[in-house]
């Protein structure tokens, strides 16, 4: 690790030896709860994944959609039937 200040080897350590350089095309945000997450879906006009990947009754919900050429994945844990948390 270098010196405090010193930058010289910041670079070859945040690039990964042979990685393409491409741009970012998908991200994918976690958010905890329904009230946080529904604006950003909303705001970005996020579809819910019926076909969810996720096991059956896991209560966790995928939004995904696209924003100027960027894939947007929301996942919400959603609410536990028991608890309903």
């Amino acid at each position: 690790m270098a010196p405090h200040g010193d930058e010289s080897g910041a670079a070859e350590e945040a690039t990964v030896v042979g990685a393409e350089k491409r741009p970012i095309s998908t991200i994918v945000i976690l958010i905890a709860m329904q009230t946080e997450a529904l604006p950003v879906v909303n705001g970005f006009q996020l579809v819910e994944d019926q076909n969810s990947l996720f096991p059956k009754g896991v209560p966790w919900v995928r939004y995904y959609g696209t924003y100027k050429d960027l894939n947007i994945n929301l996942i919400w844990p959603g609410k536990d039937p028991s608890f309903g948390m």
